[in-house]
């Protein structure tokens, strides 16, 4: 079920396992992989969020043309691909996660199985919209988590994130956790 654009629990004990749709590291096995979903899964695919970046142009390039010379519909898949993948795929439900710099869903990818595990954090009301963490070191100085995030072209708005006195008592209690555990 999707929440604002997101996930939320239908159930208080959240655990899934999910299959990557293909595997892809350049530009054209992302094309070639796409080409290769049944109709279903590229109808899919292509309602993902797809954001425009640097990283999208390269991938442009990998193909042995620029961005220019591309059609829309491999920028699209091109950007979906970019914006949504972990590792070395795009998993469909993984990727209707939405971000928080204080998320309560872990995932894993198993390389070797080339799935992916999501598991709550914590108990979960059924109703509460589920959240990853878009960045693998979400306790970082909020300026940096910013400049982190801008590669998926949003500002986060999450309570680490927004600009309040329990905001700020936060911030300070992470840095204070990340001073203590770099004591020697």
């Amino acid at each position: 079920m999707t929440g604002v654009g997101g996930i939320v629990a239908l159930m208080d004990d959240v655990s899934s396992q999910e299959d990557r749709l293909f595997k892809a590291n350049d530009g054209l096995e992302i094309l070639l992989g796409f080409s290769r979903l049944t109709s279903s899964q590229k109808k899919s695919y292509l309602e993902l969020h797809a954001y425009i970046s640097d990283q999208v142009k390269t991938l442009a390039e990998q193909t042995g043309r620029t961005w220019d010379e591309i059609s829309e519909m491999d920028r699209k898949i091109l950007s979906v691909h970019a914006t949504n993948s972990f590792e070395d795929g795009v998993f469909l439900f993984g990727s209707r996660f939405n971000h928080s710099c204080a998320p309560n869903v872990a995932f894993l990818y198993d390389s070797n199985m080339a799935k992916m595990s999501f598991r709550a954090t914590s108990n979960i009301p059924t109703g509460e919209e589920l959240n990853i963490s878009y960045i693998s070191l979400p306790d970082l100085p909020r300026s940096l988590r910013k400049e982190k995030l801008s590669h998926w072209g949003f500002i986060c708005t999450c309570l680490a994130c927004e600009d309040s006195p329990r905001s700020e008592q936060g911030e300070r209690r992470r840095h204070e956790l990340i001073r203590v555990a770099c004591e020697p």
